[in-house]
């Protein structure tokens, strides 16, 4: 067997010496092949650094070939690790990257059996010396490969962290009142401030701090782009692990949801349903608004729908709006919750109690409100007999201990504040 394997290692020898005499036709083809074959390789600025990186890899397989060199010491070329980051630079996919080192593999594979059909051996032999060199470049590729895939994953990350830290900056800056050129601020986040915006929170409740929510958020930011409608584009920058803000932009006059101002109650229909499909996540909105000054606007009602669902944390609601009905109102009570809370007791009585059954009188008591006291429209709007509707009302004005009519504005406003914040201003007072 040491024979007969010093024999096929000179043949191997052999192979690379006739692949080095084909180099230069091998890199041509090569080359040829990934540029034409592989989106976004074949332009100026990457094809020398692509033709450097073929080069560099082909002269180390031949290399160690004929210097039976085992291919557990191979390394990516300089050129190799270049192109890498080069490509990581100008945002090709990675996928660009192993498609061109499958496609080069497969050139060298048949140039090397090529060399193996014209060796002056047995068939056996050449088959030996054919399953050498295919491992010998099956392990060559792999590690090389998994070399350059991680520094293009490494220069990626750099590169996004970088991105992140100049939106976030610039973001901010907007948000101060400070003159940002739309230029800038469009070259640096890739959004327009000249457009009409609508500003959202997300965060995750109850979050792992040992898990970075980041991706998901801004996953869901760009699903909720795409649902608003092919004109709408989003920006997002992380607050923390767990939390984000974004922007939906859409241009003046645009159609379908997202278009204007006017639009608000559909674009929130379509951000719950996408933001419901997201387990843990709840989203803050504010109002479609123009420009730099709609940018901060229509952020600063989000931070304010916001502080309103996170202080009522044990709601059932996933998303909230600014010009949903109480929302704004509600948003000013909640910075000083133990004296809204006094004021809820005061208004509700008996009503403000915890559990289900006060629940469920305060719910009636406020549609028979905004049903201007319709005994009839409350029961078809709530699905509840007649009867139930008229028997509740009762009960809630017993529990209540005066009459709804009493101060009918603040006791409406109480029952909305109750069921945007619960428990935080419902139970013993």
């Amino acid at each position: 067997m040491t024979a007969q394997q010093d024999r096929i290692d000179q043949y191997v020898v052999e192979v690379g010496n006739g692949m080095r005499a084909e180099h230069d036709a091998m890199v041509d083809e090569m080359v040829g092949i990934i540029a034409r074959q592989v989106d976004h390789l074949d332009d100026g600025q990457t094809h020398a650094t692509l033709r450097a990186s073929v080069e560099g890899n082909v002269e180390s397989i031949i290399h160690m070939l004929r210097n039976r060199v085992p291919a557990e010491q191979a390394q990516a070329s300089a050129s190799a690790l270049a192109y890498a980051l080069r490509l990581a630079q100008r945002e090709i996919s990675a996928d660009s990257l192993r498609r061109a080192y499958h496609l080069g593999t497969e050139v060298v594979r048949r140039r090397y059996f090529e060399q193996v059909l014209a060796l002056d051996a047995s068939a056996e032999d050449k088959l030996h010396v054919s399953l050498q060199v295919q491992l010998f470049l099956h392990q060559y590729v792999d590690r090389v490969s998994v070399e350059v895939q991680h520094a293009y994953a490494e220069e990626a990350r750099r590169r996004y962290e970088r991105s992140a830290s100049a939106t976030a900056t610039v973001i901010r800056e907007v948000l101060a009142g400070a003159e940002v050129q739309p230029g800038r601020f469009e070259r640096l986040a890739r959004y327009r401030l000249e457009q009409q915006h609508l500003g959202a929170v997300l965060w995750v409740d109850d979050a792992n701090p040992g898990v970075d929510s980041s991706p998901q958020l801004a996953d869901l930011a760009t699903e909720i782009a795409r649902r608003l409608g092919p004109r709408t584009t989003s920006l997002y920058t992380a607050v923390d692990r767990s939390a984000g803000w974004a922007w939906f932009g859409t241009p003046d006059g645009g159609e379908g949801a997202g278009a204007g101002a006017g639009e608000d109650a559909a674009a929130r229909a379509v951000i719950s349903e996408a933001t419901e499909a997201v387990a843990g996540v709840r989203a803050a909105l504010g109002s479609w608004s123009p420009g730099a000054d709609g940018f901060r606007r229509s952020h600063q009602q989000a931070e304010a729908a916001a502080s309103v669902l996170q202080a009522g944390q044990g709601t059932r609601q996933r998303v909230v709006g600014y010009g949903d009905p109480g929302v704004a109102i509600t948003a000013i009570l909640v910075r000083d919750l133990t004296a809204t809370r006094a004021w809820v007791h005061d208004q509700l009585g008996g009503l403000a109690d915890a559990g289900d059954a006060a629940q469920r009188l305060r719910d009636t008591l406020e549609c028979f409100l905004q049903c201007e006291s319709s005994y009839t429209r409350t029961a078809e709007r709530m699905s509840l007999h007649r009867n139930s509707v008229t028997y509740r009302v009762e009960r809630a004005v017993e529990v209540r201990g005066r009459p709804f009519t009493d101060s009918a504005t603040d006791l409406a406003a109480a029952l909305t504040v109750c069921r945007l914040l619960g428990d935080a201003v419902t139970g013993a007072s």
